[in-house]
């Protein structure tokens, strides 16, 4: 497993004929029940367009993860989603990919990017509110409490 992120990453679009294959893969890699973490497995929303969705590969060969937008309708904001792959974890993977979601998003017009983290995925909460806290990119807007389990919202304002 690396220590650090490798510079830099590859985004490959992913069609929606090909999200299926790559949400299973990445389940199945992880062995365990997504849900907790994204709340139900494949994520819906992200099997079909307009949604953008990226796979992230390292000298174009090692897939390390994988990203999404989605646009808010009602105003210049998108959703990210990221997942990395478990040889991949804890080495600043998650941040290298939300920093291209972020520029994607800001090539698009988006003026606000947003993260959900759900309660039930704790590790992952603890250490984005940490960030937060620290002084990080992303700030804790606020709590969503439906529906359950309820998430933590995270935002970060483009210039």
């Amino acid at each position: 497993m690396p220590t650090s992120c490798p510079s830099p990453l590859s985004a490959i679009r992913v069609p929606p004929t090909k999200r299926p294959a790559l949400f299973e893969a990445f389940a199945q890699a992880h062995g365990v029940d997504l849900a907790a973490a994204y709340g139900v497995w494949p994520p819906p929303h992200l099997l079909v367009a307009p949604q953008q969705v990226w796979s992230f590969e390292y000298q174009g060969r090692t897939s390390v993860g994988w990203g999404a937008l989605t646009a808010e309708p009602s105003e210049q904001a998108a959703w990210i989603s990221v997942g990395i792959w478990p040889d991949w974890a804890r080495c600043g993977v998650r941040h290298a990919i939300r920093n291209q979601l972020v520029a994607f998003a800001q090539r698009d017009g988006v003026s606000q990017v947003r993260i959900g983290v759900l309660l039930t995925n704790g590790p992952h909460l603890q250490r984005c509110l940490a960030e937060s806290a620290a002084g990080g990119a992303w700030r804790h807007a606020g709590m969503m409490w439906w529906p359950a389990p309820g998430s933590a919202i995270f935002t970060q304002v483009l210039a």
